[in-house]
């Protein structure tokens, strides 16, 4: 036997976040995709990992950390009433104010 390389396999990680997908179809897009743009005796394998639902919160927090989308460039973070400085500052000069 011939410690002289044979074969070398590739894996690749792709991610894809929508609503709703056919996994089906995106494996077949994928395997297609390969084999046309790869030489000819290429062996390629697309299949499925997992299908993760989120919350709306869930969601924010994976889209940052896997994505590196956080709320100020998707422009859906939460919109506060007041700074919370301000509302603790309009407390304080309240309380000031009433008890004098």
């Amino acid at each position: 036997m011939s410690d002289e390389k044979f074969m070398t396999v590739f894996s690749f990680d792709v991610k894809v976040a929508t609503p709703d997908l056919d996994c089906e179809v995106v494996t077949d897009t994928l395997t297609e995709a390969l084999r046309e743009a790869l030489p000819d005796g290429t062996l390629v394998l697309a299949r499925p990992n997992k299908v993760m639902d989120y919350t709306t919160q869930g969601w924010k927090n994976s889209r940052k950390r896997v994505f590196g989308i956080g709320v100020a460039e998707a422009g859906d973070g939460h919109k506060a009433k007041a700074r919370k400085v301000e509302a603790v500052a309009t407390a304080s000069t309240e309380t000031e104010v009433s008890a004098e």
